[in-house]
């Protein structure tokens, strides 16, 4: 296992040294997984000061798809490490706005496929923070998903505007 204190992999040992820290978010443990996401989200931080615009969208896309594969698989234990990662990467990583919105495009996924309430309170709650954000395009993302889960609800379907 590794050490999720450790300062973590460098771009000279390619993005397969964040591997075991994917592998992390999908433990069964909330300290693991939480230790796992700040040490990406970091990591994602400080590449986004490091490297040239193309060079981090490129690592970037790499990490954006990890973090689906994590919410679409089957694993509850990866969804919730995969949000929360999202969350933390929200916070650090709000003016790489591309990468973000992104990743956030997938909540829809997740509300229409999981049936797991803390899957689904993780998921809502990761949205609610990303509205303090202050950032016009996450409360669009916010107000998109309330949307759809009005068309959900039975009864009238006029949702607030």
């Amino acid at each position: 296992m590794m050490d999720i204190k450790d300062p973590g992999p460098e771009l000279g040992l390619g993005l397969k040294g964040l591997d075991p820290l994917f592998n992390l978010l999908a433990s069964r443990q909330h300290e693991t997984r939480v230790g796992a996401a700040d040490r990406l989200a970091h990591f994602m931080q400080l590449q986004s000061r490091r490297l040239p615009g193309d060079r981090f969208a490129e690592v970037a896309n790499e990490v954006t798809g990890k973090i689906i594969d994590l919410i679409n698989g089957f694993d509850v234990h990866g969804k919730i490490g995969g949000i929360m990662l999202i969350g933390m990467l929200a916070e650090h990583l709000s003016v790489r706005e591309n990468m973000i919105l992104r990743i956030t495009t997938c909540f829809h996924r997740i509300f229409e496929q999981s049936d797991n309430p803390t899957v689904l309170e993780m998921a809502a709650r990761t949205l609610g923070n990303l509205t303090r954000q202050g950032k016009a395009f996450f409360v669009e993302i916010v107000n998109d998903e309330v949307r759809g889960a009005f068309r959900w609800l039975p009864g009238p379907q006029n949702p607030p505007p």
